[in-house]
């Protein structure tokens, strides 16, 4: 592909030196660069890309893309400088380009939401897989394709990969023969333009509550973020489908808004598709959900009213996808989340969840699930809060954990902050719910204590990392697993798998 071909539709751009060059690849990031690459000089948080200009050309740059004027001296290398209004969305649709726009050559669904994003996208690609699809999966837990029929994890830093990392993955599950693609998009993916240009053929609005404040301000701004993945913009068109929640206004308001198709979901009867009854144990979900096509019975190892309503969505956007009815059974029955109301079994009297909630409506949605079950047992939940984010949530957290019988406060991914402090702001919210607690601030010690604690009956559910896999102390990352913690310190008590009744 020739340079001028690469920006024909970037708004905006001027390119200055020759324009005819074949380009071999993209990068914003100048280590990565090969001969023959374009570099894009992104204005980053901590960084800025006009800084590695330099680096990129003596790796074999030959162009570069930068807000800034071209220099009157370009770097050894350079031919070519393409000056745009905004460089991320330059990115993003040259990177569309590039690839050959593959979005537009398979179903796209975005998935996004405050909570269940994760959980709603694994269940829609377990549908997709039962339905012979091969779908690729984009998300919190990394990205899962299909190379020669072998499912492969590729590892990503974001929920929502940068614009130039998601197209080649798009294009990388086409190339193996991937029939559709199912991708989690955050609201910091749609303010920094990293799904612009995608064609979306179904996107899905989970739930609606606060978070993300020290990056969005307020929660006008996060809903606003959110929003935009439903309506057309000057990079590309609405979905063709909008899966909006019924059970929450705001959301069911932007089907006002939005030229897309709506199918809505929830656990009221208004919904188009709904709940008419359910079962839930901490082992299984079993429901009848009512379509437009009838009533259909589905059952799933996911459990609690959080996810009949994340079960619910999922549907829907199969039904979007015109998936048949065998499929989407199948695909639900037969799907796991790591992570997510995760249990941890040894044969211990008591049960063991491990989850992700990390919000305060996550806090309570997971204390109000295992409430369901633990009758006659006491609730206790090891949770904490993570540094360098929005402060303003940390006393509605310990508010929402104040509904459990004991509280055992401790650190999660303290990462630059003072531990001391945080643990304080969440003590604000757990003494006004007047919480019978602790702090301990080890969070191996944290969970120890609440295992050691627990008797037949009860609940301990350890929350915030979920999947997490380490512990963010300053800029170093820790082992650290609550998964494998929990499980090492039930053996150390003496249970065992040979437990079980």
């Amino acid at each position: 592909m020739e340079l001028q071909q690469l920006f024909q539709t970037v708004g905006g751009a001027v390119l200055s030196g020759s324009s005819s060059m074949a380009i071999t690849g993209l990068e914003y990031h100048s280590q990565r660069i090969q001969p023959g690459h374009v570099f894009f000089a992104i204005h980053g948080f901590r960084e800025d890309g006009l800084s590695y200009v330099a680096d990129a050309a003596s790796r074999g740059a030959v162009a570069v893309v930068s807000e800034a004027a071209a220099p009157e001296n370009l770097a050894p290398g350079i031919s070519s400088w393409v000056r745009v209004p905004d460089a991320r969305r330059a990115l993003a649709l040259a990177s569309c380009r590039f690839y050959g726009n593959p979005s537009g050559e398979i179903p796209l669904v975005g998935i996004t939401g405050t909570n269940g994003k994760t959980t709603v996208s694994f269940l829609i690609a377990s549908v997709l897989e039962q339905a012979g699809m091969r779908p690729a999966l984009i998300g919190t837990l990394g990205n899962r394709l299909r190379f020669s029929g072998r499912p492969v994890q590729v590892a990503t830093p974001q929920t929502t990969p940068e614009s130039l990392d998601l197209q080649r993955l798009l294009r990388e599950a086409i190339d193996h023969r991937g029939a559709a693609a199912v991708m989690e998009v955050s609201s910091h993916s749609l303010v920094l333009d990293r799904v612009s240009g995608c064609r979306f053929h179904t996107a899905l609005w989970t739930t609606f509550s606060r978070d993300h404040l020290d990056f969005h301000e307020s929660m006008e701004n996060y809903f606003l973020a959110k929003q935009k993945l439903f309506l057309p913009s000057e990079n590309g068109p609405a979905p063709r489908y909008a899966i909006l929640n019924a059970d929450d206004d705001r959301i069911d308001a932007v089907r006002k808004l939005t030229p897309a198709q709506v199918i809505s979901f929830g656990m009221k009867p208004r919904a188009d598709v709904s709940a008419s009854q359910w079962n839930c144990s901490p082992a299984r979900l079993e429901m009848t959900i009512q379509i437009p096509a009838g009533p259909m019975e589905i059952e799933s190892p996911l459990t609690g009213a959080h996810n009949a309503c994340n079960l619910l969505a999922a549907v829907a956007a199969c039904i979007a996808l015109e998936v048949p009815a065998e499929h989407i059974q199948e695909g639900l029955r037969s799907v796991t989340v790591p992570g997510r109301m995760e249990p941890i079994d040894e044969g211990q009297p008591f049960a063991v969840m491990v989850d992700y909630a990390h919000t305060d409506e996550g806090i309570r949605t997971l204390v109000a699930t295992a409430r369901e079950w633990t009758k006659q047992g006491r609730l206790t939940i090891v949770f904490g809060c993570g540094g360098d984010r929005d402060r303003s949530k940390r006393p509605l957290m310990g508010q929402a954990a104040a509904e459990c019988d004991r509280v055992i406060l401790t650190s999660d991914n303290p990462r630059t902050e003072d531990p001391v402090q945080i643990l304080n702001d969440v003590r604000v919210g757990l003494q006004k719910g007047s919480a019978n607690y602790l702090v301990e601030q080890d969070r191996e010690a944290a969970i120890r204590q609440a295992l050691l604690d627990a008797r037949a009956g009860d609940t301990v559910l350890i929350a915030g990392k979920g999947h997490e896999t380490w512990q963010i102390v300053g800029q170093d990352r820790m082992p650290f697993d609550d998964r494998e913690v929990a499980g090492r310190i039930l053996r150390e008590m003496g249970f065992s798998p040979a437990d079980r009744k």
